[in-house]
């Protein structure tokens, strides 16, 4: 199996803002177990598979949840939601994270840093 991580993100009100699922290719991952992922997923993979996303790509789509994810979040049938599809890649431009996110459209702030380096 490829999908390896299904975890929430709440807030200090111990509301579900946020939820995903990360699909890690096993030929790159394998032996990964989710008893491994008591660690930060990153810190893992950097640790004990000495991979590290050097570059990430995230598309944002407004939503509206059904019944199943609404529940999940705490929210009604038809809430806004953002679905966030996440493509990170390692140095040698392999993928090597796959996550598509559900958050919740009420509790969601999307802040971006952009720049260019001059030559």
């Amino acid at each position: 199996r490829d999908d390896v991580e299904s975890r929430g993100l709440g807030d200090v009100y111990k509301r579900q803002l946020m939820y995903g699922e990360t699909y890690l290719p096993e030929k790159i991952f394998p032996d990964l177990k989710m008893s491994d992922l008591e660690e930060n997923l990153y810190t893992v993979m950097k640790q004990k598979y000495n991979e590290q996303s050097i570059l990430a790509f995230e598309d944002v789509q407004a939503v509206n949840l059904d019944e199943k994810d609404s529940k999940i979040l705490g929210v009604k049938p038809g809430d806004a939601s953002l679905k966030i599809f996440r493509r990170a890649i390692n140095d040698k431009n392999v993928p090597i994270e796959f996550t598509i996110s559900l958050a919740r459209g009420d509790r969601f702030i999307y802040r971006s840093r952009q720049y260019n380096h001059l030559v």
